[in-house]
């Protein structure tokens, strides 16, 4: 079923982790400003743990980016790919589509109904800021909120059950799967029209992902590091 658009029914699935003193404070202020938007229907999904994970998937020794360059996974990383399954599991099961997002997804802003987004099985929501005023270039597109069809989220689900190898972080695969990408910095008026979501992060509370976030602070907001980031996170799977 293609919804023409999306609307305060849709259903909203929010990973967050209930035992983490950090998560409970991003997902009820996300919450919060979803439901101001409008999306009442905001169902939590729990998310992995280091003691829940149960290593559903299958990684490469090493964590790959499309230009050559490879590290050691982050652990964290690997409990966001099943964390994102959880979600995805719940969005399979439904009749229509959904938004999956994470628990620090703000909604911040009204928006335009993209005129694809209703023609696409997945489609992100979601941004990451350039802090330099004078830039046209906005950032990247961000899997933190995505629209998904319960047929590509049966797809994303037997993931685990296959013999793909995953040599990347969740976002890029997401990325990787929807034809419409940019695959540069987006603008600001694109980003202005079409996303209404960012992370949010209080620099007072920090992140449950803190490795994770500085490795990344570090060249996100450099204007001229931003078509390396945006194109770190895409990798063609």
């Amino acid at each position: 079923m293609i919804e023409p658009k999306l609307n305060p029914s849709t259903p909203v699935f929010m990973i967050w982790v209930p035992s983490n003193e950090k998560s409970q404070y991003y997902a009820k202020k996300t919450r919060a400003s979803w439901r101001i938007a409008g999306y009442r229907n905001v169902k939590k999904i729990e998310g992995a743990t280091p003691d829940t994970y149960q290593g559903i998937f299958n990684f490469t020794d090493y964590r790959r980016y499309p230009s050559g360059k490879f590290r050691e996974w982050d652990f964290m990383e690997k409990i966001i790919w099943e964390s994102h399954w959880r979600a995805w599991k719940a969005a399979s099961e439904l009749d229509r589509g959904s938004i999956i997002i994470e628990h620090d997804a703000l909604f911040y802003r009204d928006r335009k109904i993209h005129p694809s987004t209703k023609f696409y099985p997945l489609f992100s929501l979601g941004v990451t800021h350039s802090k330099k005023k004078n830039s046209n270039a906005y950032g990247c597109i961000a899997a933190c909120a995505y629209w998904i069809q319960p047929d590509m989220a049966r797809t994303l689900v037997k993931l685990s059950d296959s013999n793909k190898i995953i040599k990347g972080p969740v976002d890029g695969y997401l990325h990787s799967h929807q034809p419409w990408y940019p695959w540069s910095p987006i603008s600001k008026k694109y980003a202005k029209e079409y996303l209404p979501v960012k992370h949010f992060i209080n620099p007072s509370v920090g992140t449950i992902k803190e490795k994770l976030l500085s490795q990344y602070a570090s060249l996100e907001y450099e204007e001229d590091n931003i078509s390396s980031v945006c194109g770190e996170e895409i990798e063609t799977l």
